[in-house]
């Protein structure tokens, strides 16, 4: 265990954590909507620091990012706790339930001095109540010249994300609705989420949108509509959608997403932004630039650059699309910390 950051002492031991929008007020004892922050007289303290439940090498497009370095690989981490509440959760072993789960305990120097690899992603479950360990992990990256990425839900208050926004280079955020009735269902809100989407856009992050299309719950036209429209009126018309098919998991039971229905709202999201993918449903789509210039092909997991220039800028028009190369120097070998 850590003390914890961004919590105040209340009276009686009391604490009121201000990691993300839930605020909880935790009396001695007690743990956090995440599960893994506790009140321990009196003191915040996360539970999960250094734990990790999962840790492997991927293509950085299964995080997806696709418009951030193309064709590497990532050391992608993971550890225990979710501050939402998702009844479709595919990782709600290590999320929400903690049963059977063996995670390992690692000092941040362990993941940079014994692992090789282009960056380190943060991701399979929550990392905003991972967010001590995190910090420490991509602070020491930025000194390893790696890059580092947040895979989340955007559920998190302002001042702990500004803090961390200089250690990230990469957002990729779940939007998953664009009504507060969709987020009150999910544990979250929506107007947290858009917050947290405006911050990383204004520090000039990179950012990739996740949509994951539930039947039922956010297949709403109209809705979407209102949701991509939105994206291009207060992030950008190139902001990266990636509407990604449902399938039954947890404790929902809703047949998967018809990828005919991935189709009509990819053809929507068109119409609004320059840039959007389906995933989920083997459908692989290329990269190609407003101009019809094709950039990057995929197939599956196998990236190939064809109209992309060293520095992410297409060769027929000269227009910026993907982060790539330019001032980044790949060093090799193992960070030494």
């Amino acid at each position: 265990m850590k003390e914890a950051l961004f919590y105040k002492r209340l009276k009686d031991k009391k604490i009121g954590c201000e990691l993300c929008p839930h605020r909880c007020i935790l009396e001695d004892g007690s743990v956090g909507r995440c599960g893994v922050r506790q009140n321990i007289g009196g003191t915040l303290m996360t539970k999960n620091y250094g734990m990790i439940s999962a840790l492997n090498m991927d293509p950085i497009e299964k995080k997806p990012f696709y418009h951030f370095y193309p064709g590497e690989e990532v050391l992608s981490i993971g550890s225990i706790g979710c501050n939402m509440n998702c009844a479709y959760c595919q990782n709600y072993e290590i999320a929400k339930e903690f049963k059977g789960i063996r995670a390992k305990e690692y000092t941040y120097e362990d993941i940079l001095r014994n692992f090789k690899g282009f960056g380190v992603a943060f991701t399979y479950n929550e990392p905003t109540v991972w967010y001590e360990f995190m910090l420490d992990v991509a602070k020491l990256a930025k000194c390893c010249s790696k890059k580092t990425m947040m895979i989340t839900n955007g559920f998190i208050e302002r001042e702990p994300l500004l803090e961390l926004t200089p250690y990230i280079d990469g957002f990729s955020v779940d939007l998953k609705g664009f009504t507060e009735e969709v987020y009150s269902e999910l544990g979250g809100t929506l107007e947290g989420v858009k917050n947290t989407l405006k911050v990383i856009t204004g520090r000039n992050k990179h950012l990739e949108i996740e949509f994951l299309l539930v039947p039922k719950l956010n297949d709403d036209r109209e809705t979407f509509i209102e949701m991509v429209k939105w994206v291009r009126d207060e992030l950008g018309s190139n902001i990266v959608l990636h509407i990604n098919g449902y399938y039954p998991s947890y404790k929902l039971k809703t047949p998967a997403t018809e990828k005919k229905l991935l189709l009509e709202f990819h053809e929507v999201a068109k119409k609004y932004l320059n840039y959007v993918y389906i995933g989920n449903a083997g459908i692989d789509l290329d990269t190609v630039c407003s101009c019809g210039n094709l950039l990057v092909q995929r197939d599956g997991w196998n990236v190939e650059m064809l109209g992309l220039g060293e520095d992410g800028r297409c060769k027929k028009c000269g227009e910026k699309v993907v982060e790539t190369g330019g001032s980044y120097e790949k060093k090799g070998g193992v960070c030494k910390g």
